[in-house]
């Protein structure tokens, strides 16, 4: 199968990728496959999901050796990915605010800081020929496709690397080679949930509302006795006022 040709039509509508073996977890994929293979779909641009045939993919696990490190600013951060697939992926860190966060001891990404040397990840320090395990999700810089780092750990020996490897192969044959479907009744309990779901929150909303308007029953309520009491000690003053003026000229 070829899953960049394959599967386009055979998406199911967006309101069932919750049910996906995909769009909810991270997708272990070869950067060959990140780069090459991952397309957009009609109809599905500005959802930063990219599909392997029917597969919606929205966060995406890496395994890989960083062969580069740019530090181009103090908000950014680029470490150049290779897992030996074809396909080489820059996995960027960005400050949130944009601000300098990528700064000295400062953590942005769990795990990762940078220090005077350049980046640490866990207390070791990051440079080529590290391999990592890298979660993040899709971006983009003039047409070429990134990652967004969000994760990112050290594999420190060769076993914990070849489990990773068998588990990126294992994802492959087992979930991306299989075309995701569903069936009618898939669809119809899936519905039926959906509808449910959608009632439940007319339900919360409605209560919401209720105890809103309550709210502000009780305020205009408070809003009303306070002026009123206000009204009766103004009232009493002139009164007071009125008697002692009386008084005076007595």
């Amino acid at each position: 199968m070829n899953p960049s040709k394959s599967g386009a039509g055979a998406v199911p509508p967006a309101k069932y990728w919750h049910l996906s073996p995909t769009y909810p977890h991270w997708a272990k994929l070869s950067l060959h496959d990140l780069v090459h293979t991952l397309r957009p779909l009609s109809g599905y641009e500005g959802q930063d999901v990219l599909f392997y045939a029917s597969h919606p993919i929205r966060y995406v696990y890496l395994v890989a050796v960083v062969v580069g490190i740019d530090l181009p600013s103090a908000s950014t951060a680029i470490l150049v990915l290779d897992d030996s697939s074809g396909a080489c992926v820059e996995a960027v860190v960005r400050s949130p605010t944009g601000e300098g966060e990528v700064r000295t001891g400062v953590t942005v990404v769990p795990g990762l800081t940078r220090s005077e040397e350049g980046l640490m990840v866990e207390g070791l320090s990051l440079g080529p020929g590290t391999v990592v395990k890298a979660k993040g999700i899709f971006s983009n810089f003039r047409g070429v496709r990134q990652v967004e780092l969000k994760r990112l750990s050290v594999l420190k020996d060769t076993r914990e690397e070849a489990a990773a490897w068998r588990a990126r192969a294992g994802f492959k044959a087992e979930v991306l080679e299989k075309p995701w479907t569903l069936g009618v009744e898939e669809r119809a309990a899936a519905d039926t949930e959906i509808a449910r779901e959608a009632a439940r929150e007319k339900l919360v909303a409605a209560r919401e509302r209720l105890r809103k308007k309550e709210r502000e029953k009780k305020r205009g309520e408070h809003e009303k006795r306070k002026v009123e009491r206000e009204e009766k000690r103004e009232m009493k003053r002139r009164e007071e006022e009125r008697e002692m003026d009386a008084g005076a000229l007595v």
